[in-house]
């Protein structure tokens, strides 16, 4: 029996994250729901659009949609009562009012992402307000029903299975850093080999995708610590660390479109970056309570390389080859160097908020 629900069991483990933010929606609309009938809230129906719209994953992700959608509510119910107003005072046409009203609403919207909300809430106001209120009062019934499934919406985030940002913050890190391990460890094979692999584009293209991912997860941590609700241990220097390592990945890439043409630089060039990729795996490892990185092998093996490169300086074995060759040989140092420099600094950002734990 228990060998037939095992991978049951392990599925819902995995996907325990989700489950959490399932039953968190559900109550937060059930209570939404009883509270509308309650107190007989004229288009109620809206309190619950919201709650489902505002809750996040995270609590800073809860809290930056719930005053979103509150700012955006404002500002669209505003403009859409003075609209309507507009309209029964000068009697002009529907169809032109609406144009008027879109137009301006979203223009002032495209350029303020708090503002996105904006739109539809006045065109709401505009063509479903209740014939029973007058424009002003079905405008605070509005900005209210927001404001109910806003807060109950962040309650819910705050009460049920409370997700704080910072533990998407570390996820999302270390799958930039399994990334960009990906990409250093082709790197090394490209040195050693001179071929080129396949899979370096694909992780480039993810670890993009997954630097987007961390300062999104990262700037709901700070609103976090904004709000005293949470703290956020990794500040943006970690995520722009981050970025200087893929950037140098990618110049160290370049160098490598045609195998290293000195032939005394391969040894040690393959020495020095299967260092620096096993120095990111314990990065990555740091960020779930792993030993710090070894940062004494890590400049031991540099200073190393330094040394190979100036004897190569020193020797003969530099003399003669064209200049091609030779600026590509020095692209590859330069790049290691700032390679070495970037690594060294995000070691120091995450040794910093292991600190803070």
């Amino acid at each position: 029996m228990n060998d037939r629900w095992s991978p049951l069991a392990a599925r819902l483990r995995a996907k325990r994250g989700d489950l959490r933010h399932a039953i968190r929606v559900a109550v937060a609309c059930g209570v939404t729901f009883a509270v509308v009938g309650l107190f007989n809230i004229p288009g109620g129906i809206w309190a619950l659009f919201t709650t489902v719209i505002v809750i996040q994953t995270s609590i800073g992700g809860t809290i930056a949609q719930a005053v979103e959608r509150v700012i955006g509510t404002l500002a669209g119910a505003a403009a859409g009562a003075a609209a309507v107003y507009a309209q029964e005072l000068t009697q002009a046409d529907p169809v032109l009012i609406l144009t008027v009203l879109v137009a301006v609403v979203a223009f002032v919207a495209a350029s303020r992402p708090t503002l996105r909300a904006a739109p539809l809430t006045a065109v709401i106001m505009l063509v479903a307000h209740p014939a029973e209120l007058d424009p002003a009062t079905a405008a605070i019934y509005r900005v209210g029903e927001i404001l109910l499934g806003g807060l109950i919406g962040v309650a819910a985030t705050l009460l049920i299975f409370p997700a704080h940002a910072h533990a998407a913050v570390i996820a999302r890190l270390g799958g930039v850093l399994s990334c960009l391990e990906t990409i250093l460890a082709s790197h090394t094979a490209r040195v050693a080999t001179g071929g080129a692999e396949a899979a370096a584009s694909d992780a480039f293209a993810a670890s993009r995708e997954a630097l987007a991912g961390l300062q999104t997860v990262m700037g709901e941590a700070e609103r976090e610590s904004a709000t005293r609700l949470g703290a956020s241990r990794h500040s943006e220097a970690t995520g722009r660390a981050t970025w200087r390592v893929r950037n140098d990945l990618v110049s160290l890439g370049r160098t490598l479109a045609t195998p290293l043409p000195v032939e005394g630089m391969i040894e040690p060039a393959t020495a020095v970056l299967s260092a620096y990729g096993l120095f990111l795996a314990q990065c990555r490892a740091s960020l779930t309570g792993g030993p710090r990185p070894d940062r004494m092998a890590f400049a031991t093996t540099h200073a190393d390389f330094q040394a190979a490169v100036q004897a190569l300086r020193v020797s003969w074995v530099m003399r003669g080859i064209p200049f091609d060759d030779l600026a590509q040989t020095f692209g590859f140092v330069f790049a290691v160097e700032a390679l070495y420099s970037n690594l060294s600094e995000l070691a120091e950002e995450l040794e910093e908020a292991a600190a803070d734990d």
